[in-house]
């Protein structure tokens, strides 16, 4: 079902984070980068998959915190691969549904939504990288 699959997206990305060390490892990095690379492009699915439309504020919604929860435990940015899958599936919200998404987080989850809708709006509203 959808839900066992957003929940294994979350569980991945949450074991990433933990696998990723102090970045000494360029074997490790380099797997890491490709998993979430691969990752981003089954969340980019997700995102234009019309059966999971109405879901679309709830996977978003635990992503967010997910990757929040990584950031706050690595002290670092979300992965660069990850982003095109995040972008593209905060890219088919309606404006309401983004207000759902941010209304359902906590402090901490809401900055890394805000810093996410800021790399949006400045380098994917426009230019169709999502």
């Amino acid at each position: 079902s959808l839900s066992c699959l957003t929940g294994t997206i979350q569980v991945l990305l949450c074991t990433l984070g933990s696998c990723n060390g102090d970045g000494s490892d360029e074997v490790l990095q380099k797997a890491l980068a490709s998993t979430y690379s691969k990752a981003s492009y089954v969340i980019g699915l997700i995102a234009h998959n019309h059966a999971t439309a109405k879901l679309s504020p709830t996977i978003m919604s635990g992503l967010i915190h997910c990757i929040s929860d990584l950031e706050r435990e690595q002290h670092t940015s979300i992965a660069e691969s990850l982003l095109p899958g995040v972008l593209n599936l905060y890219d088919t919200l309606s404006s309401r549904e983004r207000k759902q998404v941010f209304n359902s987080l906590d402090v901490a989850s809401r900055t890394t939504l805000t810093a996410l809708q800021d790399t949006w709006k400045k380098d994917y509203l426009f230019t169709g990288k999502a």
